[in-house]
């Protein structure tokens, strides 16, 4: 395909069509260029910081100018994206320890019941949050965009779970033993 000789060039057509991630040989197929061309076209991709090699002989584009997106724009500054998944990212790593010891101290005696739940609340949320993800991307109509509003959903989600935090119980609740137990419990140890 004439006019696809630069990098830039090439990095806007795959943009243009949302192909983000792709091979050197599917490249040629689309482009109908030698393999040759296209894998001296894609080092000098991976040379600018257009794109990077993700798996053996795959590639992901990264963007297309610094400080932009692979949308060249529509999604904004990657910066948004980064901090988004930042703050998401720290939302899990703190959140998860904590809630796997908090009820486990709290009732050291249901154990596998609390595991188990949590288990389930987990592979249940995996599997919601999966679709509504990859619903949303469908539905954005450009993927870095929707990659961006996804981050930034899930950010504002791990925000306002903050002040759940402070609902939690700092110690077990200890309920005094009905009388009845207390009365046989005496008798027990004075026999």
């Amino acid at each position: 395909m004439k006019g696809i000789n630069s990098p830039i060039s090439a990095a806007r057509w795959l943009q243009a069509r949302e192909l983000f991630y792709f091979s050197p040989a599917a490249l040629a197929d689309w482009l109908s260029l030698e393999r040759s061309q296209v894998y001296r076209l894609v080092a000098r991709m991976r040379a600018e910081g257009l794109v990077t090699e993700v798996e053996k002989g795959k590639y992901l584009l990264l963007g297309l100018e610094p400080g932009r997106g692979a949308a060249g724009g529509a999604s904004g500054n990657t910066w948004w994206l980064l901090g988004a998944m930042l703050i998401s990212g720290l939302g899990t790593g703190i959140a998860a320890p904590a809630s796997n010891n908090a009820c486990i101290e709290l009732m050291p005696e249901r154990v596998s019941t609390i595991t188990a739940i949590r288990a389930m609340f987990r592979q249940a949320g995996g599997a919601v949050s999966v679709t509504a993800g990859s619903l949303l991307l469908h539905v954005a109509g450009n993927i870095a965009s929707g990659f961006v509003y996804l981050y930034l959903g899930i950010s504002v989600i791990m925000v306002m779970m903050i002040p759940a935090l402070f609902l939690m119980p700092r110690s077990p609740v200890v309920r005094p033993k009905p009388a009845k137990e207390q009365g046989t419990a005496g008798a027990q140890s004075g026999a």
